[in-house]
């Protein structure tokens, strides 16, 4: 699987060689593609919005596409349909999964034809048995973590750069409202399903009985699977529906909102909804529900542009468990020529693991008009944070940007 997605990768970077660079529009839309996607959730996300991006532009040009376009090709919106649900389900979702199952020496059965086919149910997943509860329970949530890093980088991107292509949108907004989307549509059940149901809901299902199993009561599992025998518990039910609701508080997210309309724009790119309040000072917020191993954090985000500084701060509270903390990003602390260096900091105070702290220094090496490198190293604590090691950690990667 890991030589399969090393493969992939490569061709990628040689199509990448051939393309045509699109500076000259007035856009300077950077994307990372890391060399090793498998070494975390956060670089498997880079890969596979810019693979996205690329395949994009690939079926403009074999079509024939140009913009502003007045009528709306067949196949491309056939594209747009079956890209967005490969992006979003295969690759972000399952390969979340696939990425944390690696982190903690499991195997995940996963054929190569797969990765063609939208909504595929990965095989069997099997972890060492000196594995814990948390990391078992991570394992599930592998799936939203990709897709929730999906919408931070994406809405990352809208202050940053300023546009974004609109056929790419349907995936920020599945992406971004997948854990309501699989247990409202998917995989939905209510307190009256019967108990068959129940053991078939998958991510959600799961996700809940770890937090009702780490809240002290007794859940019976099935490898790395919960399953309920008998009647499901009263505790069980409510705390489903708890989550459930909560999700939908993403849905005052502006740029979600934005999204559902912008998505169906004739251009080639378009303007977030970012809020100019003087030539110093631009700013918009954003709203995310996300599925913790203490049920869920949500994060409420500050994206701003202050002078030419690009800052992102948030808060998070989560429950029902004790779940909190902060961070703060600045994508361009430094800028000498072609080189831009960035920080990142965050804190929390979280049930089990008490206070802890995480540091990040990222940066980019322009090496040509539309190329360069990209890094980052992290340093944390021990504890839960999206997508990184639940052990104390220093993690990174490599990679190139390109500019479309």
């Amino acid at each position: 699987m890991k030589s399969l997605l090393m493969s992939l990768l490569c061709f990628f970077v040689v199509v990448s060689a051939c393309a045509e660079s699109e500076l000259d529009n007035g856009y300077n839309l950077k994307h990372k593609l890391v060399l090793d996607p498998t070494s975390n959730i956060e670089a498997m996300v880079y890969d596979a919005r810019y693979v996205h991006h690329m395949a994009h532009k690939g079926v403009d040009f074999w079509l024939g596409i140009q913009y502003p376009t007045h009528t709306l090709h067949p196949l491309d919106v056939l594209w747009d349909f079956y890209s967005t649900f490969l992006v979003s389900v295969t690759i972000t979702h399952e390969l979340g999964h696939y990425v944390r199952v690696q982190e903690y020496g499991g195997n995940m059965e996963v054929k190569p034809v797969d990765l063609l086919r939208p909504g595929f149910i990965p095989g069997h997943i099997t972890l060492p048995p000196s594995a814990t509860d948390d990391e078992r329970h991570i394992v599930h949530l592998g799936g939203f973590e990709g897709n929730s890093i999906y919408a931070f980088q994406q809405e990352k991107s809208f202050l940053v750069y300023q546009a974004v292509r609109p056929d790419t949108l349907p995936a920020y907004i599945v992406n971004k409202l997948f854990y309501p989307l699989y247990a409202y549509v998917i995989k939905p059940v209510s307190s009256g399903s019967d108990l068959q149901v129940w053991n078939e809901a998958g991510d959600p299902k799961n996700h809940v009985f770890f937090v009702y199993k780490r809240q002290g009561n007794p859940v019976l599992l099935d490898g790395q699977f919960p399953v309920i025998e008998g009647n499901v518990p009263a505790g069980v039910k409510g705390l489903h529906g708890e989550l459930k609701e909560k999700s939908l508080y993403t849905l005052l997210d502006p740029s979600l909102l934005w999204s559902f309309y912008a998505m169906w724009s004739i251009d080639k790119y378009v303007r977030p909804p970012i809020i100019k309040i003087s030539d110093n000072f631009s700013w918009i917020y954003g709203v995310q529900f996300v599925p913790s191993i203490f049920g869920y954090d949500m994060y409420a985000t500050q994206y701003m542009k202050v002078f030419d500084y690009d800052i992102s701060l948030y808060l998070r509270d989560g429950g029902p468990m004790k779940s909190e903390g902060w961070g703060a990003s600045v994508n361009n602390l430094v800028e000498l020529g072609s080189v831009v260096v960035g920080l990142d900091y965050e804190t929390w105070d979280q049930d089990t693991y008490g206070s802890g702290k995480s540091y990040s220094i990222f940066g980019d090496i322009g090496v040509g008009k539309s190329w360069g490198v990209t890094m980052k190293v992290s340093k944390k604590d021990s504890g839960y944070l999206i997508g990184q090691p639940l052990d104390s950690a220093t993690i990174g990667y490599v990679g190139m940007t390109y500019s479309f």
